[in-house]
């Protein structure tokens, strides 16, 4: 019995309750390394180029959107490249503010359990329903929890809309629907 109670108490510990407050969430940066990569090693310089300017506009969009629709709760940043820090809590010069400056002094620290990762990307191969880009959220060891689906924008949220002609780059507003979401699922 004993035994038991400890797994659950282990599980439960890993999945933000309800009634406890998430401190804050943190935002993957899609870099779109493997690209560049791929294209500068192919000598594709000059689309290497366009490919890092379309990751860095379809960036600034996700971070608009969140500056002006997201308010549940303080918003940091990483680089996707840096996701095996923030796996392991080192977020020493790893978050990152809406300018992409570290942050000094962030709300959470390593011993924290009670924020959550955001990705927007397609879904976790197991967690596929829809083969459409949407917000995939995750607990702070990357358990996925839920995904909030994009909407096609209104005339509100267009302005927060990039659609890259010619890559899989692309960024869709959800911040607002996010923001909605967890008011309703950590509040209530």
């Amino acid at each position: 019995m004993k035994s038991l109670l400890v797994a659950l108490t282990l599980l439960l510990s890993t999945i933000p309750a309800s009634a406890q407050a998430i401190k804050a969430i943190i935002i993957q940066i899609n870099s779109e390394q493997n690209k560049l990569r791929y294209l500068q090693k192919s000598g594709k310089n000059k689309e290497a180029e366009n490919v890092a300017g379309e990751a860095m506009e379809a960036r600034k969009k996700m971070i608009a959107d969140f500056n002006d629709n997201f308010s549940y709760c303080p918003v940091y940043y990483y680089i996707d490249t840096n996701a095996d820090l923030v796996k392991n809590k080192q977020f020493k010069n790893v978050l990152l503010n809406q300018d992409g400056i570290p942050v000094k002094d962030p709300v959470i620290n390593s011993s924290d359990t009670d924020y959550l990762i955001v990705r927007y990307g397609y879904p976790d191969a197991n967690t596929s329903v829809r083969n459409v880009k949407d917000l995939v959220i995750y607990t702070d060891k990357f358990t996925p929890l839920f995904r909030v689906h994009r909407h096609e924008p209104d005339k509100t949220t267009r302005k927060y809309v990039f659609i890259s002609g010619k890559y899989d780059i692309d960024y869709y507003p959800a911040a607002k629907e996010l923001n909605h979401t967890m008011g309703k699922r950590y509040e209530e």
